[in-house]
């Protein structure tokens, strides 16, 4: 799940709170800040995961393949 900051809020603010809350209500998470929001994911899943899950899927190998994601890296 992404957050992203409405009002007044700013980035910095929302990824305080989700750092403090997140821990406690749902610890199998973490919080990642990208460019324009919060991510909130299962502990030890991203796209580099992903990527070698599909990988070893298709059998193909990592080296191989490209990839683009959806913002820039911060």
């Amino acid at each position: 799940m992404t957050l992203y900051p409405l009002g007044h809020t700013t980035l910095d603010d929302l990824q305080q709170i989700a750092e403090s809350l997140v821990p406690r209500v749902a610890p199998e998470f973490g919080v990642a800040r990208n460019v324009n929001g919060i991510e909130v994911r299962p502990l030890g899943i991203d796209k580099g995961s992903g990527a070698r899950r599909i990988a070893e899927r298709l059998a193909i190998p990592l080296h191989a393949m490209a990839g683009m994601g959806d913002s820039d890296p911060t």
